[in-house]
């Protein structure tokens, strides 16, 4: 069963699905540093950057 996350990043994903090269951008909260968000979103193709401390 798909954890909280995982629906919500999927439900996400489905909107970018058009965008070329979309690239998501994060504060630094810790939750946002969670490995399963970066897993989420390489296996989506979409890229991650961090906002600046």
């Amino acid at each position: 069963m798909p954890s909280e996350l995982e629906r919500g990043t999927h439900a996400k994903i489905r909107q970018w699905q058009n965008v070329p090269d979309p690239i998501l951008v994060l504060d630094n909260l810790h939750p946002h540093h969670a490995a399963k968000v970066r897993e989420l979103l390489d296996q989506a193709g979409i890229g991650l950057v961090y906002l600046p401390r």
